[in-house]
């Protein structure tokens, strides 16, 4: 028998369009800093068998966001939103991968990160491999397109991307 656990993007109008997850930071918060169950609504779920869950999400503005996906040994899917609807799109990550973190600056400058060190840049049309590191990455931060980090530990140690090559910053032991 499969079960089936929907993935789910949760959606706070109060927050104009600021997409989270259930793990995430209250988007309008009450006196008390809590805020309330009917504040948030369901934006998307994902059904289906190895009990999908989102491992990572950026929002590019208020109506435009990236959800990716991991499903057992599946591939990763990546999901974009437009302001009413999500779809899936092509995602070069593979079989067993899951997105570790994700970073955006515009919707033509979106970044993932991979547990198999994959860092992966969407330029506004499609998906595209930018560089593979030989370990895990934990997080990745996109600036601008010019102006990207990766983090990773005990993994890749620090990285950043300048638009044109890649330099290994220099972290102090401890």
């Amino acid at each position: 028998m499969r079960m089936f656990r929907p993935a789910t993007v949760l959606f706070a109008p109060a927050a104009a369009g600021a997409l989270a997850l259930a793990a995430a930071l209250p988007a309008a918060a009450s006196p008390s800093g809590f805020t309330s169950a009917s504040s948030w609504r369901t934006s998307f779920q994902v059904a289906g068998p190895s009990f999908p869950v989102f491992s990572a999400v950026t929002a590019t503005s208020g109506s435009s966001a990236w959800a990716f996906d991991v499903s057992g040994r599946n591939a990763p899917g990546a999901f974009a939103f437009d302001g009413s609807t999500w779809t899936r799109h092509a995602f070069p990550a593979g079989r067993g991968d899951a997105v570790t973190s994700a970073s955006s600056s515009s919707a033509s400058n979106v970044w993932a990160f991979t547990f198999h060190g994959l860092v992966l840049r969407f330029n506004g049309t499609s998906w595209a491999k930018v560089k593979k590191f030989s370990k895990p990455i934990v997080s990745g931060l996109a600036i601008s397109a010019a102006d990207v980090w990766v983090f990773g530990s005990p993994g890749p140690g620090t990285w950043h991307f300048n638009g044109h090559g890649w330099t290994k910053s220099v972290t102090g032991k401890r």
